[in-house]
């Protein structure tokens, strides 16, 4: 018999998995936005802070991107935005061969061109994001998302393991050779959309077909809306509260190793080896997760598991500033992290009606990447003054409330996915 808990036993869902495959691709190589954005500055401190603006610029994005994908045909949203996203990748890579054949160096207009391209790719990404994750309530069941989710993040630790490393030996040849695989990929996702039949929603609902001047006051009832449920439910609202300092100590040790290395003279391919590192703990983590998920509630998955990931990301800080032992510990840092996603969200996804999908999920991903936001910032700032340990320190201790925040709550511990 079919386990009722596999979401690929759905054909639209195997379809649908090929073709975010392609975006996975996409999302793999962006060490090489990282290593462009510090060479083209020639300052990680700055660097940081303009990964911070980018980010930042793609969580508004994506706060659009969510009402939009209730709002109006989720498909017709994802071509036009990754359409977008692939023309800047192009442009990118034009740019990067022009100033690799002229033989230039840091440059305040060659940062700024780059820095706006860059931007308008992360301003698509962001508009896509809340209808790849709207379309998801349409496809498969809540019972089915733990294990859809763990199918994704192994995914994406498997091409990381292979597109960090591989980006960095890329850009090491050509700069633009990474961003000419962004666009193929960009465009295989295109073709495969086009082979999923399925309407990938948001559901009717009346006042829907409203003239599209009435569009920013309907983006703006909706989330008050979405933000008036999320109140009513405690143990979302706590989740929604200590996302954000949870994220802030992962997404620090992940972009600190970037900076501190490269600023150490580190080569871009070691530096991929140290990054893939956390690709190898979530696919080691992905192979546990039905098991853990199918048994323990959600709320004792993800307290259980954030309390680990504080000890071991406070240890990452701490080795050695050496690729083979952060790559060791990078690995444990990730190993539970499919497994507590695969709870909190998948308990998100069953409480949260269709039609009000891409809203929530929007708002999560904004309050949640607010750390992403600063983390780049903060990694930038510390390595420049020579404060990493500081910084470890102070983002752990950061981590260890938000897990404080989940423990307290009833509402939390008692959470648990129902179904077959």
């Amino acid at each position: 018999m079919v386990n009722p808990r596999n979401p690929f036993r759905h054909q639209s869902y195997r379809k649908w998995f090929g073709a975010t495959t392609f975006l996975t691709i996409t999302s793999s190589t962006n060490l090489a936005v990282s290593l462009t954005v510090i060479d083209a500055t020639g300052n990680v401190a700055v660097a940081g802070v303009v990964a911070g603006c980018l980010t930042a610029l793609e969580l508004v994005a994506g706060i659009v991107g969510g009402g939009l994908a209730d709002l109006r045909s989720r498909r017709t949203l994802l071509n036009r935005a990754v359409l977008v996203l692939c023309a800047a990748d192009v442009a990118l890579a034009a740019l990067l061969v022009a100033i690799t054949l002229a033989d230039l160096g840091p440059s305040w207009g060659f940062a700024t061109m780059l820095v706006a391209l860059i931007a308008v790719a992360s301003a698509a990404s962001g508009l896509s994001d809340p209808a790849l994750d709207g379309s998801l309530k349409i496809l498969i069941t809540p019972v089915e998302y733990p294990r859809a989710m763990s199918a994704g993040h192994a995914r994406s630790a498997t091409l990381s393991i292979v597109g960090s490393p591989a980006s960095g030996a890329l850009y090491g040849v050509l700069p633009a050779l990474p961003f000419l695989l962004r666009c193929v990929c960009d465009g295989g996702f295109l073709l495969c959309l086009r082979a999923i039949t399925v309407d990938l929603g948001p559901p009717l609902l009346s006042g829907a077909d409203a003239r599209g001047r009435m569009l920013p006051r309907q983006i703006l009832s909706g989330y008050r809306e979405s933000l008036r449920y999320l109140a009513s439910e405690a143990a979302l609202l706590r989740v929604l509260i200590s996302a954000p300092l949870v994220n802030l100590m992962v997404f620090s040790a992940t972009t600190w190793a970037v900076f501190s290395l490269r600023a150490e003279g580190i080569p871009a391919f070691q530096i991929g080896l140290v990054m893939a590192g956390f690709a190898v703990g979530g696919i080691l983590g992905s192979a546990i997760t039905p098991a853990i998920t199918d048994h323990v509630p959600a709320g004792w998955t993800a307290i259980v598991g954030l309390g680990f990931m504080v000890v071991a990301f406070g240890t990452f800080f701490a080795v050695p500033h050496r690729p083979a032992p952060m790559f060791a510990v990078a690995v444990v840092c990730m190993l539970p992290s499919p497994a507590l996603n695969g709870g909190l969200f998948g308990y998100v996804f069953a409480r949260t009606a269709s039609g009000m999908q891409g809203r929530v999920l929007a708002t999560f991903g904004l309050v949640g990447g607010l750390a992403s936001v600063v983390a780049p910032m903060l990694s930038g700032a510390a390595v420049s003054a020579g404060l990493s340990t500081a910084l470890g320190v102070g983002v752990c201790l950061l981590g260890l409330v938000g897990v404080l925040l989940l423990v307290t709550s009833r509402a939390v511990r008692t959470m648990r996915l129902e179904g077959p």
